[in-house]
């Protein structure tokens, strides 16, 4: 984590994610991100349990995930151990993008033993976003926060595996707060491992056991799964043409900017090199998805 620095941030940031703004209590809210920040403003679930999870929750996980990235969902999670590492795990077999929360400054990844996990998903378009400043400990208070942020980010929050004193029991608390769905995955009523999972149901959640469940019980998130198929479809010129994934990275990012971006702009906040950059922008041309306004400067096409 410490090849490149991270970007410090706020709300006047043309990428700044629009779902943090639950945060304005805190007017003056500084945040950090290392990666693609375009992708907190995509249609996402965040996928949270127990550090301690069983080999069938880890499962359960990454099965959720992976069918989560194939109809274009970020998928977010804490890149603790157990539910959160398998979440993210299977984000990535499946190409997708996740989002990674840290309680943490982002010039160290906590725990260590995910240093090559936190690899993968910078290098896989992901992104790490904290609100603390580099070479801030992860102090026991900052875990509670985090869980905060990812609920904020979240169209829904899916619980696997959540003890009583589980950890994501909060990011359920959380979103319930921002008025984001809740979704849980049930287990053995006498195990120790959902109990806080079964409570969750208890009080309302939703009990789900796939991907198309969540989107079937929450048909805002299901309308913007769609959109955002439509969306990728469309910024081809041909349906039967698959977009680069560079070209995909430039136009999510033209897509959340209320402003017109330069080259330099993109390259920087698609982490490309200017020449993969411009060779993005000339197919995103090409495929009549983004303006050249003219003046060195970009935009989606309207």
């Amino acid at each position: 984590m410490e090849d490149n620095a991270p970007v410090r941030f706020d709300r006047t940031h043309p990428l700044f994610p629009q779902k943090l703004g639950v945060f304005d209590e805190h007017p003056g809210q500084v945040w950090y991100a290392k990666g693609n920040l375009a992708a907190c403003a995509k249609p996402a679930i965040a996928i949270v349990g127990t550090r301690r999870a069983s080999p069938t929750g880890c499962s359960l996980a990454r099965a959720f995930a992976r069918s989560a990235a194939q109809r274009g969902l970020v998928v977010i999670s804490g890149l603790a151990l157990g539910i959160d590492t398998a979440a993210h795990t299977g984000c990535l077999e499946a190409h997708g993008t996740t989002v990674a929360v840290l309680a943490n400054g982002l010039d160290k990844v906590y725990p260590a033993t995910n240093t090559a996990l936190a690899t993968r998903i910078l290098s896989s378009n992901g992104c790490f976003i904290s609100q603390y400043p580099p070479q801030t400990p992860s102090y026991p208070s900052h875990f509670v926060a985090r869980n905060k942020v990812i609920a904020a980010l979240a169209d829904a929050v899916v619980v696997i595996e959540a003890p009583h004193n589980s950890g994501a029991l909060s990011t359920a608390a959380y979103a319930k707060e921002f008025k984001r769905p809740v979704c849980v995955v049930p287990g053995p009523c006498d195990a120790p491992l959902y109990q806080g999972s079964i409570d969750l149901i208890r009080r309302g959640a939703f009990c789900v056991r796939s991907l198309e469940d969540i989107l079937n019980d929450i048909p805002a998130l299901n309308h913007a799964v769609q959109k955002n198929e439509v969306s990728t479809r469309g910024a081809t010129a041909d349906n039967s043409t698959t977009m680069s994934q560079n070209a995909q990275d430039i136009y999510a990012v033209c897509v959340a900017s209320p402003t017109p971006l330069s080259i330099d702009k993109l390259s920087a906040l698609t982490t490309l090199s200017p020449q993969d950059a411009s060779a993005a922008i000339t197919e995103l041309i090409l495929a009549d998805a983004i303006q050249d306004l003219g003046n060195g400067t970009y935009r989606k096409k309207i």
